[in-house]
């Protein structure tokens, strides 16, 4: 009964009416309904009044604050656990789990950070994502590009269900059934009578909700944010590729305004998402995506149903993410230059002046490189090649 007066606030939160995303107008529409069910469950330190505003509110961010910081703790408990095992003691099995568990929270910790920390960037980088959108839909009609609109609708949506359903049928059934594992401070710290108590038992599944829901949100936020810019930026950068508007040419100098506005977008992304989100996303997409191949290829046994669903559910939707933004990111810097090349050709001579100050749009990662045409087939062959590499030492082994 206690638990389920718990868990009555989340169910209805999750099973109130969904948008029809087939009958709106905006994309933005999908994303508000991520942020609405992370607000409504005090997850995300970003909320929607009229715009992305950042929490201010000192409870609020308090709340947050501390949940992420304990999610850390947890996150150096973990990682302590799985250096001091004595290598005879464990079994690759028990390594691939206890390392598919610690990487997904890390990862997602991670994230909250970054969102935490950098919440008044953050919401300014989506909202000039929004207007930039709405201005150019206004100045240049946005009716034909109606289907990359719906992808985009649609894969915000499934973030907004994932976000809010992977925390209960992924990993809750799976802590219920491995409560005992090492992997959990509660089952090594406390005696084992008190840690087996019914009420301290739901108290430690509760806690475990509460971590993997602002984990869960945050990566959906993100991720919902990173994309929608990777997408909108490839449908008007279309325009200066083709130099079509509906049916009639668009001037050079049209094309230039919009190049302009498109880089400075550009510039403010790079500012807010290359230096940590970007890295932090390749890195825990390989390792993730690695363990979570592994268990499901040697270990399904050991897997619950309902966490190996919604596994598949979320390696799915980052694969649509990695493939699509990668992908946008290597056309933008390749459009962008052939762009400049056309204008420096053609263009008057206060056209080619403008076109040589502005550099390629680029999606930057870290310090070192930037999206290119080849970036997408390292990516995968990466994945690919280190999967492999696991399962043939576990043959070995």
């Amino acid at each position: 009964m206690y638990f389920a007066k718990k868990i009555a606030p989340v169910a209805r939160v999750l099973n109130r009416k969904s948008p029809n995303i087939t009958n709106k107008e905006d994309w933005i529409s999908s994303f508000q309904h991520l942020l609405k069910r992370g607000n409504a469950l005090k997850s995300v330190p970003l909320i929607l009044h009229g715009e992305v505003l950042h929490v201010k509110e000192l409870t609020s961010l308090l709340f947050i604050f501390l949940t992420v910081l304990v999610t850390s703790l947890d996150c150096t408990y973990r990682a302590w656990t799985i250096y001091s095992r004595p290598a005879n003691e464990v079994t690759l099995r028990d390594l691939i789990i206890e390392l598919a568990n610690f990487v997904g929270r890390a990862g997602t910790n991670l994230v909250a950070w970054e969102l935490l920390l950098r919440r008044e960037q953050w919401s300014m980088f989506f909202n000039s994502v929004v207007k930039l959108d709405g201005n150019l839909k206004r100045n240049l009609g946005g009716s034909r590009f109606s289907p990359d609109y719906k992808a985009l609708t649609r894969f915000l949506y499934i973030a907004a269900i994932l976000s809010a359903s992977f925390p209960i049928f992924g990993t809750l059934p799976q802590q219920i059934r491995d409560r005992h594992q090492r992997r959990f401070w509660g089952s090594r710290l406390l005696p084992r009578s008190i840690y087996d108590n019914p009420v301290i038992a739901v108290l430690f599944l509760w806690y475990e909700l509460r971590l993997n829901f602002v984990g869960s949100f945050a990566v959906g936020l993100a991720g919902s944010m990173i994309y929608s810019y990777m997408q909108i930026n490839k449908i008007w950068l279309s325009i200066v590729e083709n130099g079509k508007l509906s049916s009639y040419p668009l001037p050079i100098r049209e094309r230039l305004e919009l190049f302009s506005s498109l880089k400075i977008l550009n510039v403010l992304q790079n500012e807010t998402a290359a230096l940590f989100l970007w890295p932090i996303i390749e890195y825990v997409l390989l390792a993730g995506q690695v363990c979570c191949h592994v268990m499901v290829f040697r270990f399904l046994s050991s897997v619950q149903p309902s966490l190996f669903l919604m596994m598949e559910a979320v390696i799915g939707i980052l694969m649509i993410f990695q493939g699509r933004c990668i992908k946008s990111g290597a056309e933008m810097n390749a459009i962008s230059t052939q762009f400049k090349n056309t204008v420096t050709q053609y263009g008057t001579r206060f056209e080619k002046k403008v076109a040589k100050s502005l550099h390629p749009l680029r999606v930057n990662v870290g310090s070192f490189y930037c999206y290119q045409k080849s970036s997408l087939t390292t990516c995968f062959q990466t994945h690919l090649d280190t999967t492999i590499n696991v399962l043939l030492g576990y043959f070995t082994a």
